[in-house]
């Protein structure tokens, strides 16, 4: 999103190294992008719903796919 664009750069120009860091980081997720509080907000929200009434046991990964690489 244009605010997690603009956070890059205003890191990239405080801390080369901390940028090279977010960036390498970024490339070692599936999905490409970092999450937000908001994702894992709604994660919590399914949970917490009557959606999730027949949910016994679960383990719920809200981290674009890293923790299965």
């Amino acid at each position: 999103t244009a605010s997690m664009s603009a956070a890059r750069n205003d890191l990239c120009e405080v801390s080369p190294i901390a940028c090279t860091m977010y960036v390498a980081t970024l490339e070692s997720i599936p999905l490409a992008r970092a999450g937000t509080p908001d994702k894992v907000a709604r994660a919590v929200a399914l949970l917490a719903s009557d959606d999730s009434s027949y949910v016994t046991g679960i383990a719920l990964f809200v981290d674009g796919g890293i923790a299965q690489i």
